[in-house]
């Protein structure tokens, strides 16, 4: 929200430079960028290696390859981000940062100093937490101690895992760093040479195809609206226009038979018994 409101613009590709005007937003920014890819000893990392190694310990396999595939995902993404907001060459003409008013910035340095406060007792607080969800989960289920044997009250950090993830955040976050931050290779220069990249890109950017099929979906539904709007005035004449019609036109008829006089009355009565008559005689009833 601090880079929309000092560049104009939501897009990060008309974003850049911001680094030297806005050097405490920055190193803010930075330490929760790297929360965030959960680098150790910050708060992510913990959070991100129990996640995993209670992923191992369950052998649930396939939510342990998706939370592993995430290590080098945010990674990415996360130092891009950087890179492209507060890094390189400013690519907008900018607002007055002065402007940058305590209710922006006060949440973004709370929230730094609250990472920086609980990063360092991550694993003492992450062996709290365990031992109060396992007595939360006791008394909500009610299955009793047994069923949560396995629920160690610690935060499970397996060699194996925590080493994965190192390394997959290292990679991505290196890449991502030669490309967005130093700015050496450059992502152009790198499709330039590689028309599979650029091809990557332009799927990526297209949102794997996504955005097209909500498109054609809207674009269907759209076609459809005159259809529809005939159809609801139709529905719409029949049951709020046709069918009180038809209820009053019945009502007329009955009130034509419905005299009220007596004699018309009786002459019904009559007709009617000379009908049951002549039934009874004929031997229909």
């Amino acid at each position: 929200g601090i880079a929309i409101h000092a560049t104009g613009t939501i897009y990060m590709e008309e974003m850049g430079g911001l680094k030297g005007r806005m050097p405490a937003i920055w190193a803010s920014s930075v330490l929760l960028a790297l929360a965030l890819m959960g680098v150790p000893p910050l708060s992510g990392f913990w959070g991100k290696e129990a996640i995993i190694s209670y992923g191992l310990e369950a052998r649930l396999w396939a939510p342990l390859a998706l939370a592993v595939l995430t290590v080098p995902l945010t990674a990415f993404y996360t130092l891009r981000m950087i890179g492209m907001v507060f890094h390189g060459e400013p690519r907008h003409e900018g607002h007055d940062l002065q402007g940058t008013e305590p209710t922006m910035k006060g949440p973004l340095f709370l929230l730094a100093l609250i990472t920086l406060v609980v990063s360092f007792p991550g694993p003492i607080l992450s062996s709290f937490l365990s031992a109060e969800f396992q007595i939360a989960f006791e008394a909500y289920t009610g299955l009793g101690p047994l069923a949560t044997a396995g629920m160690a009250h610690r935060a499970p950090v397996h060699l194996l895992t925590t080493a994965t993830s190192i390394i997959l955040l290292a990679l991505a976050g290196g890449a991502s760093y030669a490309l967005y931050v130093r700015g050496r290779p450059r992502p152009e220069d790198l499709m330039a040479d590689r028309p599979w990249l650029a091809g990557l890109r332009r799927l990526l950017r297209a949102r794997l195809g996504v955005d097209a099929l909500y498109h054609a979906i809207s674009r269907a539904f759209l076609a459809l609206r005159e259809s529809v709007a005939s159809f609801e005035d139709l529905m719409d004449s029949l049951l709020n226009r046709g069918v009180p019609r038809a209820l009053r036109s019945i009502a007329s008829a009955v009130r034509k038979v419905q005299t009220g006089h007596l004699g018309y009355n009786m002459a019904y009565l009559m007709a009617l018994l000379a009908l049951v008559m002549a039934l009874l005689a004929l031997g229909v009833v």
